[in-house]
């Protein structure tokens, strides 16, 4: 019993300066966030919400550590150029959030590891490195397929607003305006596209327009940016009739009334697959508990009949 006892007090006392130890770690970790960043990391750290920039401003602090390994990614770029986040977050920056996020999880983990261990519970390092691993497998997979959807809800919201803005630009332009002021009303009416993106990329056309840039050059960049076909068409459509010196209003109307009518026929495309994408879930868990239902009530009255 006294050596039970002994052990006993030496497991707490080694779990006690495990703690102290950790405490300590996380206390050196606090001072590292307060340090200030250089000028493009701090700018990129404003991006994201405050509760997020004090574990950000950590990964920027490793960043010494992980930009031997990162990697440039045109397509990580092009999205990053979409939804605004560069200059002030590039491709390496954005690879290197990921590497630094999985730096955090192996020190954790192996903190975990060798506090568990020192108290004498070996039992829990499995699924300590078990958690570790799916936790590294999130880190590198949660920041990609949050840009890609990111990405894929402006592109969405685009498409949903762009049929009203054609029949505005149209509008505007019909009444005598050029192409910049047309484009700057149309933007001020159609102020609620802000919310899905349009207005946002729409006032990055005009900002290109007025720094210099010729409307052709300007608009193959808002083609390129957003890569969608219908925004492509758009440009084409206007630098086509600025060459050839005919009206571009006709041409607006019908690619809005076009955009309405595809969108019409992906409402009901969308609506044909509901049944087919309801067929599982249907199988899964609505048809077996109905048929406990029917079932349970036929086979307690076979019993009770003596068949059973």
């Amino acid at each position: 019993m006294l050596i039970s006892s002994e052990i006993l007090f030496i497991q707490l006392t080694l779990a006690l300066a495990a703690a102290v130890l950790v405490f300590s770690i996380l206390k050196s970790i606090r001072r590292v966030i307060r340090v200030d960043l250089i000028e493009p990391q701090f700018t990129a750290l404003r991006r994201f919400p405050p509760r997020y920039r004090g574990l950000m401003a950590l990964v920027f602090r490793l960043s010494p550590l992980t930009s031997h390994f990162s990697r440039p990614s045109a397509a990580i770029q092009r999205r990053l150029n979409v939804l605004g986040l560069s200059p002030e977050i590039d491709d390496l920056l954005f690879s290197q959030i990921s590497l630094g996020l999985a730096l955090i999880i192996c020190a954790l983990a192996s903190g975990l590891t060798i506090v568990v261990l020192i108290s004498g519970f070996g039992s829990l390092i499995r699924p300590i490195l078990l958690s570790a691993a799916i936790f590294l497998g999130l880190a590198f997979v949660i920041p990609r397929a949050w840009l890609f959807d990111q990405v894929e809800k402006l592109r969405r919201g685009i498409l949903r607003g762009f049929p009203s803005f054609l029949d505005v630009l149209a509008l505007v332009l019909e009444s005598g305006q050029n192409f910049q002021s047309a484009l700057q009303l149309a933007i001020q009416h159609l102020g609620s596209t802000r919310e899905t993106g349009l207005g946002q990329q729409l006032a990055v056309l005009a900002q290109d327009i007025r720094s210099g840039q010729t409307k052709s050059v300007a608009l193959q960049r808002f083609a390129d940016r957003l890569a969608l076909a219908e925004i492509t068409q758009f440009a084409a459509s206007i630098r086509a009739a600025d060459q050839q010196g005919v009206s571009v209003t006709a041409l607006l109307r019908r690619q809005a009334e076009q955009l309405r009518t595809s969108r019409a026929l992906e409402a009901e495309r969308q609506a044909m697959k509901l049944p087919v994408k309801l067929l599982m879930p249907l199988a899964i868990c609505i048809f077996p508990c109905t048929f406990m239902v029917l079932a349970v009530p036929l086979v307690s009255r076979l019993a009770g009949s003596g068949l059973f």
